[in-house]
């Protein structure tokens, strides 16, 4: 049977893809209900969609793309990731809460810890990536049965077990209004900050318009793994753009990606 070739729908735009009439590579286009790429040719079907998710980016009014993005960071922050400045602002704050985390809720200890509440507000209190409606609603739930239930879903999701750790998050946390995605990734990122990140749902969707990257299309506020699939592919993306500048971990690329998405083109 020959492989059938649906469109991909990203937000209002569609990506269509089909083998060339030459029988070399493949050609496709993106388009909307008022506009459309010209038609592309590439070798591999995912170069081609990589061209065609470019053409989405560049179309959009904020977009500069990575070269951009890199340059507005530094413009913030002249030496990179090697910034005191950076470093004592950005970085150490986090740095601190994560180690904080691992000391007094090691990832292998959630299992067997009963006063999970006093370890995790101590925590919660260490940076300001939280919203303070959203810490009280989580302080609060920690005080409750369903408070073990949503650290010990984080740690699932931390070990890599997104679609039953969000599960069991959200199961915990809806009850509280607190089921949101920062919530959800605030743990398991300073559990493991050097493969998982913290998802701020605005300020990351206007990065990835910025940087042409799908997020921005493939994001709901609803929970499901291939919504942080796409997180991390951005992640990775990003961390092969700023080689140079040598990022120490998810730590460094999540303030990378906030600084880039509140940025602002002076006056």
């Amino acid at each position: 049977m020959a492989k059938q070739y649906p469109d991909e729908k990203l937000g209002s735009y569609r990506i269509r893809i089909r083998p060339a009439r030459n029988g070399t590579g493949f050609d496709g286009l993106a388009f909307d209900s008022t506009t459309k790429s010209e038609i592309v040719h590439a070798e591999t079907e995912e170069d081609l969609r990589t061209e065609l998710l470019d053409w989405i980016g560049g179309i959009n009014p904020n977009f500069f793309g990575w070269d951009g993005a890199i340059e507005r960071f530094l413009t913030t922050y002249p030496e990179g990731f090697a910034s005191e400045t950076f470093i004592s602002k950005e970085r150490n704050p986090k740095v601190a809460a994560s180690e904080k985390l691992q000391e007094v809720l090691p990832i292998e200890c959630v299992a067997d810890t009963t006063d999970i509440a006093a370890a995790v507000k101590s925590v919660l209190s260490a940076t300001p990536l939280l919203a303070p409606t959203e810490k009280s609603r989580i302080v609060a739930l920690l005080e409750t049965p369903a408070g073990h239930d949503y650290v010990s879903g984080a740690a699932m999701f931390a070990e890599g077990d997104f679609e039953n750790g969000l599960q069991k998050i959200d199961a915990a946390t809806k009850p509280v209004s607190a089921s949101t995605w920062t919530s959800a990734t605030y743990l398991p990122y300073l559990w493991k900050p050097e493969k998982l990140i913290f998802l701020k749902p605005e300020v990351t969707k206007d990065f990835s318009r910025r940087v042409g990257h799908p997020f921005h299309h493939i994001y709901a506020p609803t929970f499901h793994p291939r919504i942080y699939l796409s997180m991390l592919d951005m992640v990775a993306e990003a961390k092969q753009h700023l080689k140079k500048l040598k990022p120490r971990d998810n730590i460094d690329i999540q303030c990378f990606m906030w600084i880039v998405g509140k940025y602002k083109d002076p006056a």
